[in-house]
């Protein structure tokens, strides 16, 4: 494991303001959205704990950027057997897959607490027939 540099800690700390600035930009009026409150200056010392605190906030955003991957390879693979022509038990078994992938990274959005799904399924272009699926069992496994 690497250590943390003063300069590292800067770098990520002006990354969250900058996605927290893009939050509140494409919020919802009625959507209250506050800093948290590990964001605070005066904690982002060289301390034990705002070590760990910068380790937890990289493994989330890379986790976050691994479950992005998956949901974006589900995605191609639905498209490319529709393309293909696909139907019947294979194209069920690409949805399901699909809808795994995006469940899975909705868990773990709400888990860092991004609780809005919205702008997901708009970037990413979820189709509805994988919304569907959301959080059920596989009709082909």
């Amino acid at each position: 494991m690497t250590r943390a540099t003063g300069s590292d800690l800067g770098k990520w700390l002006g990354l969250c303001k900058t996605i927290e600035r893009q939050i509140i930009k494409h919020a919802e009026p009625d959507m209250t959205v506050r800093p948290p409150r590990n964001f605070n200056p005066s904690q982002t010392k060289e301390t034990g704990l705002g070590i760990l605190e910068y380790e937890m906030l990289s493994e989330r955003a890379s986790t976050l950027g691994h479950h992005g991957m998956k949901v974006e390879t589900a995605l191609a693979a639905l498209q490319e057997g529709e393309a293909k022509g696909k139907e019947g038990v294979e194209h069920e078994r690409l949805v399901d897959i699909a809808a795994q992938a995006v469940w899975a990274m909705f868990i773990h959005r709400e888990i860092c607490g991004l609780r809005n799904g919205r702008d997901v399924i708009q970037r990413y272009g979820i189709p509805n027939k994988v919304l569907a699926r959301l959080g059920a069992s596989p009709r082909h496994p």
